[in-house]
């Protein structure tokens, strides 16, 4: 009988260690992917592959939130290797911040790839990034609230901070800073949902600390991604800045869990 249990016994914890085990040998699988992908970009950079080295870092974030790596150093470094593709490759300063800052979010003491930091550009907004990090708390963004810092010290001209990816459901916050000197009263954010042609506009808040904020509401995060833009006008309507356009719109990747 002894034996009898014995054998059960032995029987029941394999059972319960194969799917752990599957489980970790998973989670090795994707962390070995996600550190080949950024080997791989780091390649494209120097190629300048710029197309192709924007793919593969989020492609590599998004395996990463599906494999629920979110804050994993790996993350980490390649939201780095992407604020240097987003100003290397595409001149866009505002969403190598993003991507800089989310990077100090998850590891506050990280350092630049080494080769990476080859112009003053990258240098300068990494080190910037460093200094303001987003700190938004994950309650703080299902809320659609935010952990609000302070205005950025150099401003382009309508520069704003949204995830690049989001879990399917979850409402995505955005806030965006506007250059000084621009004549402009109100900002909107405009996102276009899977399903629809249009565009549906909503007028941004402006904060006590000069930040206009709004969200992408969770009922539009579904399909495989969703196209926003931001548009600044001044007070008689007219379009003076805008960070992505109608027929160039940004994109938000949809993580399905």
């Amino acid at each position: 009988m002894r034996l009898a249990l014995g054998g059960v016994f032995s029987i029941v914890v394999v059972l319960w260690a194969a799917p752990a085990w599957s489980q970790y040998e998973a989670l090795q699988d994707a962390q070995e992917k996600i550190v080949r992908m950024n080997r791989a970009v780091l390649d494209d950079v120097e190629n300048l592959e710029w197309d192709r080295a924007k793919k593969t870092l989020l492609d590599a974030l998004v395996l990463g939130k599906k494999s629920g790596l979110d804050t994993h150093p790996l993350m980490a470094r390649t939201y780095v290797h992407l604020g240097v593709v987003y100003i290397m490759g595409f001149r866009n300063r505002e969403r190598a911040m993003s991507a800089f800052r989310r990077a100090f979010e998850i590891q506050p003491d990280i350092r630049m790839t080494p080769n990476l930091a080859t112009t003053a550009d990258v240098s300068v907004a990494f080190a910037e990034a460093g200094r303001q990090p987003l700190q938004l708390s994950r309650r703080a963004t299902r809320a659609g609230g935010f952990a609000e810092p302070e205005l950025p010290e150099h401003i382009n001209a309508l520069d704003c901070f949204v995830a690049e990816a989001t879990r399917v459901d979850e409402a995505v916050p955005a806030r965006c800073a506007v250059a000084p000197g621009l004549p402009v009263t109100k900002v909107f954010l405009l996102y276009r949902e899977p399903a629809r042609d249009r565009f549906t506009e909503v007028e941004m808040k402006r904060t006590a600390k000069g930040w206009f904020q709004g969200r992408i509401p969770e009922r539009v995060i579904y399909g495989r991604s969703v196209q926003y833009y931001v548009e600044a006008r001044d007070a008689a309507g007219r379009s003076i800045v805008k960070n992505g356009q109608e027929d160039s719109p940004n994109i938000l990747v949809v993580v399905h869990r």
